[in-house]
């Protein structure tokens, strides 16, 4: 029974956000879309890239690439996620698995003992804690996929870092320190 209230209560949720997001997942012109993030320059980033022609994908592409830079500590490229994805005009939805995976040299035992006991914190601290991050091929995948814009397109004449990735890069080339809105 447990179960199946949350189940309830997922798909619930599920509906009101395929309810209210799908205008802004359209590709609507800027005149009348809604971007919000975490930091002001992730949303200027992703301004951006609705001005020159992108949709929302492009959008968010470029948005998480900037937090990636203003906001290493929540939002870092480092890391994965999940993203589900809605496009309004076809009723498209799908789930991008961008998590982390263990590099290829991993094996089920390297975190336990002689014994076959797990190590402590083994996992959590040390190289062999450290997995390959998910979130850049994930972004890479939602805009080549669902992106208006070619992954090529750097805008403000950025040739060091392609794409809507560009973004990030030119904020970290900019000076912009995590957390930092503007400098006095």
């Amino acid at each position: 029974m447990k179960g199946v209230s949350l189940l309830r209560a997922s798909l619930f949720l599920l509906s009101i956000i395929l309810a209210v997001v799908p205008h802004a997942l359209a590709g609507t012109p800027v005149g009348s879309a809604a971007i919000a993030s975490a930091h002001p320059l992730a949303t200027r980033a992703g301004e951006e890239i609705l001005a020159a022609g992108g949709n929302a994908f492009d959008a968010a592409v470029a948005m998480s690439a900037a937090l990636g830079v203003v906001e290493p500590y929540s939002s870092g490229l480092g890391g994965g996620g999940f993203w589900l994805l809605h496009r309004a005009r076809d009723g498209m939805e799908v789930v991008v698995d961008g998590r982390e995976t263990a590099p290829l040299r991993a094996t089920a035992t390297m975190y336990l003992d002689a014994n076959g006991k797990p190590v402590p914190d083994a996992t959590l601290i040390g190289a062999k804690a450290a997995a390959i991050p998910g979130t850049p091929a994930a972004l890479t995948w939602i805009a080549a996929r669902y992106g208006r814009l070619p992954m090529a397109h750097a805008g403000a004449g950025d040739s060091l870092c392609a794409g809507r990735i560009s973004r990030g890069c030119a904020l970290s080339r900019d000076g912009k320190q995590p957390g930092v809105v503007a400098r006095a």
